[in-house]
């Protein structure tokens, strides 16, 4: 059985301190079909923010679209994050074939 790999799928990373509103975010984009899945993790994130070293506990988020959408995505989570600087790190990535289907069905349709 081979393995078919497709291209054009963006993985866009960011972190929400809140549990509520990572919830709440991630809902609305895949709602409005930016992305077909958007998973999140807690971490602790040691950063350098307003003049000095912070530690926080927050929740990144894995954005999982388009490469046709990503520039929507990038877009809204601009205007909609509760972040002044969002963090927006956008990785390339390849996709078991199915996947990329059930990926591109879902916001390209």
């Amino acid at each position: 059985m081979g393995c078919t790999l497709k291209k054009g799928i963006k993985i866009i990373l960011t972190t929400i301190d809140d549990e509520a509103k990572a919830n709440e975010f991630s809902k609305k984009l895949v709602g409005n079909k930016l992305a077909a899945c958007v998973s999140m993790l807690k971490i602790k994130s040691t950063y350098f923010w307003a003049g000095k070293i912070e530690e926080s506990w927050e929740f990144l988020l894995f954005i999982k679209t388009h490469s046709d959408k990503l520039k929507d995505v990038v877009d809204w989570i601009r205007e909609n994050h509760p972040y002044n600087v969002p963090e927006i790190i956008i990785l390339d990535s390849l996709a078991d074939d199915p996947y990329y289907q059930w990926l591109a069905d879902y916001i390209l349709k």
